[in-house]
């Protein structure tokens, strides 16, 4: 891969792309590669790098952190076609140009846009209320959830109901189980509070202090 092609998703600069073709600073400040206006966003905030064939993003040790598909990434850390990074309040989806997404498929130029996309085999969680409302997560292992950035993948360090290991949630073939880790307000499935472990099926709610995800 040559370049890559980041798409603004979601945050005051959505509908914006841009093209990485070697490092790519992002971040507030005018002299940043791509300067983004959002106040949660650190001056130098994050890089974009092809590595090995691929794009990878790495965190410059910015004040909120850099997530990838909601959870939050140190050093550098290797994207693929169709992955989420949130800076702050923006959210960038990576995506792969169609010459090049047509080569690494070896497949015909007609074919380019379904073979060039990745098709979710992970379950997702999306964040429908609270800090992250409006993202999607993939859940390919175990995922904890909770206030304590060192204990935890998923930080909702703006919730004050969130404990500092509030739940996880864990694939289990195409569903989910979600088991709540003794959190003080709880873990609550469908309105009903859980008392051990649940496996979640399409549309149930989970919600975990004032953040609400759905499958």
């Amino acid at each position: 891969m040559s370049q890559a092609t980041l798409a603004i998703v979601q945050g005051a600069d959505a509908g914006r792309e841009f093209e990485v073709t070697g490092t790519t600073l992002v971040g507030r400040d005018s002299g940043a590669d791509v300067v983004l206006a959002d106040t949660e966003v650190s001056t130098k905030h994050a890089a974009f790098d092809l590595v090995d064939g691929g794009v990878a993003v790495q965190d410059l040790g910015s004040t909120n952190g850099t997530l990838v598909n909601g959870q939050r990434v140190t050093g550098s850390h290797l994207l693929q076609p169709g992955d989420r990074v949130q800076l702050g309040a923006t959210v960038v989806e990576v995506r792969v140009p169609a010459q090049a997404a047509a080569g690494q498929a070896g497949g015909p130029p007609g074919a380019q846009a379904t073979q060039g996309r990745r098709i979710p085999a992970l379950p997702v969680l999306e964040f429908v209320a609270g800090q992250y409302a409006g993202t999607e997560m993939p859940v390919g292992h175990q995922v904890v959830v909770g206030r304590d950035a060192g204990v935890a993948d998923v930080v909702l360090d703006q919730d004050s109901e969130i404990s500092r290991r509030h739940a996880s949630f864990s694939p289990a073939g195409a569903g989910l189980v979600v088991q709540d880790l003794g959190s003080s307000n709880g873990t609550i499935v469908n309105g009903h509070r859980l008392e051990y472990a649940v496996t979640l099926g399409t549309g149930d709610q989970v919600q975990l202090g004032q953040t609400m995800v759905t499958v």
